[in-house]
């Protein structure tokens, strides 16, 4: 069985961290940078469109007009978020490759496993942690219903 990790664990080790923790911090300080000045941008834009319409219709109808429209827009994202998220669930829920590959994944991996004793009083473990997990506290099994 130690065999068989050996090859994994020296992959593993060999990678340098170091280099991945300072792109890392690069890149999230460089998206910070690039965050402000997009909010820079979208606060002059929007500061440039209520003085456009100022102009032509008067402070108050600028505003309101304003946020009418940013309302409407962040109601259509959500809605469509919602329906994306919607269909991803009925897609998850109709699929049967999840179960067919973890099928696959168990059968193989099951006559390593019951050579251990540990591997199978941990895999014992799991399954019951993973089920306890799964179950919601009213009794009912669908962990997507409200408590």
């Amino acid at each position: 069985m130690i065999e068989r990790l050996v090859p994994l664990l020296v992959s593993f080790m060999s990678r340098d961290f170091g280099v991945k923790v300072r792109r890392a911090r690069r890149n999230g300080l460089l998206y910070i940078v690039v965050g402000l000045l997009l909010l820079t941008a979208y606060g002059a834009a929007i500061t440039g469109t209520v003085l456009f319409l100022a102009k032509a219709f008067g402070t108050m109808a600028a505003m309101f007009g304003l946020a009418i429209a940013t309302l409407a827009l962040a109601i259509a994202v959500l809605a469509g978020i919602l329906i994306l998220n919607r269909n991803d669930r009925k897609r998850a829920t109709a699929s049967p490759v999840g179960g067919a590959l973890l099928g696959v994944a168990a059968a193989a991996i099951l006559p390593m496993m019951l050579r251990s004793r540990f591997l199978v009083s941990a895999a014992t473990l799991g399954a019951i942690a993973f089920l306890i997990s799964r179950t919601s506290p009213d009794g009912s099994d669908d962990p997507s219903s409200p408590p």
